[in-house]
């Protein structure tokens, strides 16, 4: 199961209201043995919302701060390969559902 990137986004924001609800949803989908997993476009992702000002609807950090964050989702979450022809089967399926 691939984790969603607003769910990185929120485990980054301890003082955000929906931090603890993330959390909690990691957890409960580990009780339930599922495997967890990180793709290279929620890292692009993460990154960008990581470093665009909070203003824009960003987090506001700094490239080294960004770098530590995406070394702890890392570390949380084993990240797939990504391949074109993974690519084509996610169009396809955004196509068709």
């Amino acid at each position: 199961m691939l984790v969603d990137t607003s769910l990185l986004v929120r485990t980054s924001q301890p003082h955000h209201e929906l931090c603890v609800l993330a959390k909690r949803a990691i957890d409960k989908f580990r009780l339930q043995n599922r495997s967890l997993y990180l793709v290279p476009q929620n890292l692009v992702e993460f990154c960008v919302v990581a470093t665009r000002p909070v203003g824009q609807n960003g987090l506001g950090l700094s490239i080294p701060d960004a770098a530590s964050e995406l070394k702890r989702l890392k570390k949380m979450f084993p990240v797939l390969p990504d391949t074109p022809k993974i690519y084509q089967v996610r169009e396809d399926l955004v196509i068709q559902y």
